[in-house]
C-alpha cells in the first residue's frame, strides 16, 4: 500500500509534525503551499493535516479536501490538526472536516502546536497576547504523540 501525507503550514509547526510521521512510516510528502494538484489514485492510504487558527483549519487543507471528499473517502484515510486548545478539539474537527471525511476516517487526532512569537506577524502577535495571555513562545509540540500517531496509521 502506498501512502500519502498532505499537508498546509503557515508557521512551521505542521511542517515539523509531518517530518516526524515521514520519518516512521514509509511515505510520500506533498505541501499545499507548493503543489497546486495531487493525484491520489496512485495512493491506498492517505494522512491529511494542518494548523488551527482561530478555530480554522489552515484554508489550502479546507479547499483541498472540499474538493476531493469523493475520492477521499475511498482511502484508508488518517486526519489530524496541530494545535493548542484539546478543549475544543471536537469542535475544531468538525470545522475543519466534513462529517462525511470523519466518519470514514480511520484514525482522527489532534497533534499539539507550539507558538513562536517570532513567526508571527504583528497582528497575530495582537491576537495570541489578548487571548492566551503570553507573549512568550508555547512550546507544547509532543512528539512521542505525534510518533505514536504515525505507528497507529502505518497498522491500518
Amino acid at each position: 500500500m502506498k501512502t500519502l501525507i498532505i499537508y498546509a503550514s503557515k508557521h512551521g509547526t505542521c511542517e515539523k509534525i509531518v517530518k516526524t510521521i515521514s520519518k516512521k512510516i514509509k511515505c510520500d510528502v506533498k505541501n499545499l503551499n507548493i503543489v497546486d494538484s495531487i493525484d491520489l489514485s496512485q495512493y491506498n492510504k492517505i494522512i491529511i493535516g494542518g494548523p488551527i487558527y482561530a478555530g480554522s483549519i489552515h484554508k489550502k487543507i479546507k479547499q483541498f479536501v472540499n474538493e476531493n471528499s469523493k475520492e477521499l473517502v475511498k482511502k484508508k484515510l488518517g486526519l489530524f490538526i496541530c494545535g493548542l486548545n484539546d478543549r475544543e478539539f471536537k469542535e475544531e474537527f468538525e470545522n475543519a472536516y466534513s462529517k462525511e471525511l470523519r466518519e470514514s476516517a480511520t484514525l482522527i487526532e489532534t497533534l499539539t502546536g507550539e507558538i513562536i512569537f517570532t513567526k508571527l506577524n504583528f497582528f497575530e502577535k495582537i491576537i495570541v497576547k489578548m487571548v492566551m495571555k503570553t507573549k512568550d513562545d508555547i512550546l507544547k509540540l509532543n512528539t512521542k504523540r505525534v510518533e505514536k500517531f504515525a505507528l497507529k496509521f502505518e497498522k491500518v
